[in-house]
């Protein structure tokens, strides 16, 4: 397992256990686990107890102002509740556009209110899709654009391979076909899987649900609180009550990003970038906000 992935584990055990405690001291008697929340939190526990004393001192104080800020913002704010259940979000669930990690759920006398959190460590990026993916973004995956898309981006491989083969025939790595050609991976792969995007998105996003779509899938289609812990120093973004777009435009003009920007002020950059350093057909997008300020200030405690 990937260190980062190892701190990650980490940082949400230590923040589960905090909310864990407010919950039981704010609904004493009413607050109840989930097996799944029980099982990832055994598996954090195990990447907490490993590392050093350092980080597990950061990782405890970091978790206990985090819970700390959602007691007095989000978790009091409740009210009468006849149960709370806590539960822990797999990754897989944010490929369908849910980034919450930690989801407490209370069952009120007027239905069951959420409150949804999502942490990072050490960084501010929204998603890593996969190109792929891409015709999932507005709802075309089994449609006859999306196979037409996935047709397009095995072609640009297959060329990609074969002028590869040609200019290195015993090349393993991708720096290998950079170390002859400093270009040649961004003109031979990058370049036409960005025009490869932006005109398959251009000429199929069309309807404002389609936009709305496809914002859901990037940012997240259900509220949050989001929580960045880089050095101990937390910062906080609400992303509750965010105004859907109806409309987008895409942009590539050779800049190295594709830019999606929406109606409602939110601004994306998403930048490829290989998901392995081996000369394989993995390659993703990290989407990334631009001036994020703008739209959801951060706090920071």
């Amino acid at each position: 397992m990937p260190l980062s992935a190892r701190y990650g584990r980490a940082f949400e055990f230590c923040v589960t256990k905090s909310i864990l405690s407010q919950l039981e001291e704010l609904y004493p008697g009413k607050v109840k686990t989930t097996e799944r929340a029980k099982g990832m939190q055994r598996q954090g526990r195990e990447q907490f107890e490993n590392l050093n004393v350092e980080l597990r001192e950061q990782f405890t104080e970091s978790g206990r102002k985090i819970a700390g800020w959602l007691s007095e913002n989000k978790l009091k704010e409740i009210g009468e509740t006849s149960r709370v259940e806590l539960d822990r979000i797999p990754d897989i669930a944010g490929t369908m556009g849910d980034v919450t990690d930690i989801r407490a759920q209370f069952f009120t006398k007027d239905g069951v209110r959420y409150v949804n959190v999502s942490l990072k460590h050490r960084h501010e990026a929204l998603k890593h899709p996969r190109l792929t993916r891409v015709p999932e973004w507005i709802g075309l995956a089994e449609s006859g654009q999306g196979r037409k898309y996935i047709d397009a981006y095995e072609r640009i491989w297959s060329t990609f391979f074969q002028r590869g083969k040609k200019l290195s025939p015993n090349a393993k790595r991708f720096r290998e076909l950079r170390a002859i050609d400093h270009t040649f991976v961004e003109r031979n792969l990058y370049v036409p899987l960005y025009t490869l995007v932006r005109n398959f998105l251009q000429e199929n996003v069309k309807t404002s649900s389609e936009v709305r779509q496809m914002f859901d899938f990037l940012v997240g289609k259900f509220d949050f609180v989001k929580f960045v812990d880089p050095d101990g120093r937390i910062e906080i973004r609400d992303f509750s009550n965010i105004l859907r777009p109806s409309r987008v435009e895409i942009e590539y003009e050779g800049t190295g990003y594709l830019h999606v920007n929406f109606d409602n002020g939110w601004r994306l950059s998403a930048r490829l970038h290989t998901a392995t350093e081996w000369l394989k057909k993995s390659i993703k997008f990290d989407v990334q906000p631009m001036d994020l300020d703008s739209v959801v200030p951060a706090i920071y405690i």
